[in-house]
């Protein structure tokens, strides 16, 4: 009778037991989903650290399957603590966002960068290509990089600020610092500014080009270069003079007239034929190449009679067609028999 008392005592404290296991289980699983799916093999049912409702619970499941004594469930705690004041999950979670929205900005830029080039290059080839144009080539090229470069630094910066954005960094501040520096850089840096503007400003207009001549201020010569800050000008003595763009207020084109007028004066003896001299100085002229020929006396003595050719050719051509002149008029005359004084 003893024995089948204890037997019973046994059963209904172990059905108690495990009523009381499975209320903390239902109390419990308001906590963590993985509670009650686990209290009837788990000795102790533990109540999880953490707040209902977190991404942690998700960690949670697979150590509780791990239990199976009291030591194993405090040693879980421990750790479901440290990981729920790490909040390493969600700073991993984080990571991998800011990871993809990175590489999309990057795949974006190079795709835009990419796109921008190759519109660029068709734009200035189709350009270049017009017969009415094709003598501005240099400007049109110029121009197109000049442009190309303003687009490409312009997507850049605003992809680091996008890239700046979705690694969590507030760009506010950044953008409120960018513009007071660039005030700052605006007021150090006037001149720069005012010289590049006014360079882009004679490409775009095509005030001179290479090669043709032109008086800035009180300078006369060939111009040899136009950048976007200076202008290079071959003077008649061949020095290099530079100027800043900004400094280019009077601009003279002698080439965009038709071409430069110039002199050339040859003295023969008083008693030579006047009229064969003058046919040979237009003959020669004619043969180099020089247009609206004028021949005269222009000077005379008791010895000798100074004839002037004044004739017109292309500004830039104006040195080697004078230098080819003189020589061809030389052989002429030796030719003819006509002294030279």
């Amino acid at each position: 009778m003893r024995a089948r008392a204890s037997r019973v005592r046994n059963t209904s404290s172990f059905a108690s037991r495990r009523k009381r296991t499975r209320r903390r289980a239902s109390r419990a699983s308001i906590q963590s989903p993985c509670v009650q799916r686990l209290g009837d093999y788990c000795t102790t049912v533990w109540r999880p650290i953490g707040v209902a409702g977190d991404s942690s619970h998700r960690w949670q499941k697979y150590f509780l399957i791990l239990q199976t004594n009291n030591e194993t469930q405090w040693r879980h705690a421990q750790m479901q603590g440290w990981w729920s004041a790490l909040r390493l999950e969600e700073r991993l979670q984080h990571s991998v966002d800011a990871g993809a929205q990175l590489l999309k900005i990057v795949l974006l830029y190079l795709l835009v960068r990419f796109l921008i080039a190759r519109m660029g290059r068709a734009v200035v080839n189709r350009l270049e290509g017009m017969e009415r144009i094709a003598a501005h080539k240099p400007r049109i090229r110029t121009l197109g990089n000049l442009v190309r470069s303003i687009v490409e630094y312009t997507v850049l910066i605003v992809a680091i600020l996008m890239a700046l954005r979705a690694i969590g960094m507030d760009i506010t501040p950044l953008l409120a610092t960018a513009g007071v520096a660039g005030l700052a850089i605006g007021f150090g840096a006037q001149r720069l500014v005012r010289d590049m503007i006014s360079g882009f400003f004679l490409l775009a207009e095509n005030q001179f080009t290479v090669g043709e001549v032109v008086t800035i201020g009180a300078i006369t010569g060939v111009v040899e270069e136009v950048g976007m800050r200076t202008t290079h000008l071959r003077d008649e003595q061949g020095r290099m003079v530079v100027i800043a763009n900004g400094d280019v207020n009077l601009v003279i084109n002698h080439s965009r007239k038709g071409g430069v007028r110039f002199n050339v004066d040859v003295r023969v003896a008083a008693n030579a034929d006047l009229q064969a001299a003058k046919h040979i100085l237009l003959a020669v002229a004619d043969e180099v190449g020089i247009a609206q020929t004028l021949v005269g006396v222009s000077a005379f003595d008791a010895a000798s009679v100074t004839l002037r050719l004044t004739g017109e050719v292309v500004a830039s051509e104006r040195e080697a067609r004078e230098l080819h002149l003189k020589e061809r008029l030389l052989e002429r005359f030796h030719e003819e028999g006509i002294t030279l004084v």
